[in-house]
């Protein structure tokens, strides 16, 4: 039983991600210049961070989860995450009258475990 629960979690967490990519997806096709300075910001990351970027706000990780996806300690991640953020701030600042928005996981990346 233990194990069709787990294949249960599998199977749900691969429809909702493909579910995620087909969004966004589409509203590249259908704004294709609205997202370009932020896809090349993220692209111009090192790959360990823009890995991190990706599974937190594209995939919906948290990033204790993506920690574990990438392979590396709760404590790394973290660290990566933060100089992503720091460099995509830093790339896509506004002019300076214009509000700042910053990038934040949603929900509780680094929540303890119940």
């Amino acid at each position: 039983m233990w194990l069709f629960g787990v294949a249960r979690r599998v199977l749900a967490n691969h429809r909702r991600g493909a579910v995620r990519r087909a969004t966004i997806r589409l509203s590249y096709v259908d704004e294709p210049d609205k997202y370009s300075e932020v896809r090349e910001a993220i692209e111009a990351l090192p790959a360990n961070q823009r890995e991190l970027v990706q599974l937190v706000h594209w995939d919906g990780f948290s990033l204790r989860e993506a920690a574990g996806i990438a392979g590396v300690s709760e404590s790394t991640a973290r660290g990566r995450y933060e100089r992503a953020r720091k460099r995509l701030h830093d790339s896509l600042r506004p002019a300076a009258d214009a509000p700042v928005a910053r990038l934040v996981p949603s929900g509780d990346a680094m929540a303890q475990p119940e």
